[in-house]
């Protein structure tokens, strides 16, 4: 049977001081977040009215040749 080695070995960790977060950091990054998706939504709204516009442009309700609607007396 082997015996352990008789050397030992010292490990310091050193600790390095944490950034710690403020108030003030937590609020202007949830506004830039909020931001961003306002934009965004912004962006996707236009660009869904523009689609709209161009579907009714193309395919306007007088070309369904729906019958006419002629009420009965």
């Amino acid at each position: 049977m082997q015996s352990p080695p008789n050397t030992v070995t010292f490990v310091t960790i050193a600790q390095t001081p944490a950034h710690e977060i403020t108030l003030k950091e937590v609020i202007l990054g949830s506004l830039g977040v909020v931001g961003a998706l306002v934009v965004l939504a912004i962006l996707l709204g236009g660009l869904m009215s523009l689609l709209l516009v161009m579907w009714n442009r193309r395919h306007r309700p007088e070309d369904d040749h729906l019958p006419p609607v002629v009420p009965t007396a």
